[in-house]
């Protein structure tokens, strides 16, 4: 009986062959796996290995692993997503479509205040995977200029993405809208939305969005570290809503988006602009504002200061209403004052005050905030109601 046992074990020995033992490449060394979860603990300690030299990220064994494996486009690499950014301290994200079609990895790799993203874009037709590269260090402006080939332009699609959603179209397609960071700046930002579909083995732009008569695959907005407090995009299905911006101008002091949302509707195929928007339905006598300055929303208040087209600043509050309500208190021609702490640029600490007086009322509104290379907007907001300089109430909120 034994003897039967053994024959079989080497027939099937012989009838199926042993799995291939995979490699990962850096041009250099080969690093040998078998599943893709050992690939991502070698990546691991890599990464351990290698974490005091300035970029510990292995993108080169990494990007051979996802273009030459095609397991890698279902596996979880939130392991691996952890360790990068606790040893780099760097943002690296990997984000999948919700039908698991389309997966965008992308890792900054400047670690300054003009981000160089590098970026593998992965997607998947019938049963077939595709992946392709875009490593910054490979490519130098004469390439930019000339533009990119078709492999690197689909690779760069994930550089500095953080999200993706999926549109339904009438005919049944899918589109998939990409959305991602970019930093030109210490003070300057963007967030673009781009769209795009699978089709014959391609990952192809869509022109989803009308304005006017320009339509686009491709919308943008640009911000500020201090602004991106006051805004955001808002997806939903039928609607979307974008943050009015002055312009793509670059002030400072969080005031670059106008308050205002640009509403796109959606029409089975596209998404149309059809006017602007105010969040939560503002009553209607507080819309002539030329921008937002402050939102604060602590239940039961909410308070608002706005810059008007005369350049003076307005400010209006509710207690337990909605803000299309009429509002219980509106104040003109407030003033403002700006302090700071710190020795230089990089330690710096920002107060910022409006102050607006109502007979013997004073309402202040301040907020600080640390100048910072990341995108973070004010925190620490307070407002104090005074009656002939002695205080009634404080309302703060931190923002992280």
């Amino acid at each position: 009986m034994r003897n039967l046992i053994a024959l079989v074990a080497m027939f099937v020995a012989l009838v199926v062959p042993a799995q291939k033992q995979r490699f990962m490449y850096d041009g250099k060394k080969k690093i040998y796996y078998n599943t893709v979860a050992d690939a991502e603990n070698r990546l691991i300690q890599y990464i351990e290995q290698h974490k005091e030299r300035y970029s510990a990220f292995p993108e080169r064994y990494f990007t051979y692993l996802i273009e030459n494996d095609e397991r890698c486009l279902t596996y979880d690499f939130s392991k691996f997503e952890k360790a990068a950014e606790r040893v780099t301290n760097m943002p690296f994200r990997v984000r999948t479509s919700e039908d698991g079609a389309l997966r965008l990895y992308s890792w900054d790799i400047s670690g300054g205040t003009m981000s160089d993203f590098s970026g593998i874009t992965s997607y998947k037709d019938g049963n077939k995977v595709y992946s392709h590269s875009f490593i910054t260090e490979d490519i130098d402006y004469s390439e930019l200029e000339a533009g990119l080939n078709k492999q690197q332009k689909i690779g760069s699609i994930a550089c500095g993405a953080y999200d993706i959603k999926e549109v339904e179209l009438n005919d049944g397609r899918r589109i998939y809208v990409v959305f991602s960071f970019s930093s030109g700046s210490s003070i300057l930002y963007s967030t673009s939305m781009k769209a795009y579909t699978i089709s014959n083995g391609e990952l192809k732009e869509y022109s989803l969005f009308v304005h006017g008569q320009k339509r686009s695959n491709t919308l943008t907005y640009f911000t500020n570290p201090c602004s991106t407090y006051f805004g955001d995009i808002k997806f939903d299905g039928n609607d979307l809503y974008i943050p009015e911006t002055r312009n793509g101008s670059n002030p400072y002091g969080g005031d670059q988006e106008t308050g205002r949302r640009l509403y796109y509707q959606f029409d089975g195929m596209t998404f149309n602009y059809t006017g602007i928007n105010y969040p939560d339905e503002l009553h209607s006598s507080l819309r002539n504002f030329k921008h937002n300055i402050v939102l604060i929303e602590q239940a039961p208040w909410k308070i608002r200061i706005d810059r008007m087209p005369d350049g003076k600043t307005r400010y209006a509050s509710w207690k337990g209403k909605e803000s299309k309500e009429v509002p219980d208190m509106v104040i003109k021609n407030g003033t403002y004052t700006k302090g700071s702490t710190g020795k230089n640029s990089d330690d710096k600490e920002y107060i910022e005050r409006y102050t607006f007086s109502n007979g013997e009322y004073t309402y202040e509104v301040s907020w600080k905030f640390t100048y910072q290379f990341t995108p973070t907007g004010p925190e620490d907001w307070k407002v104090t109601v005074k009656r002939k300089g002695k205080v009634l109430m404080t309302l703060s909120e931190k923002k992280r």
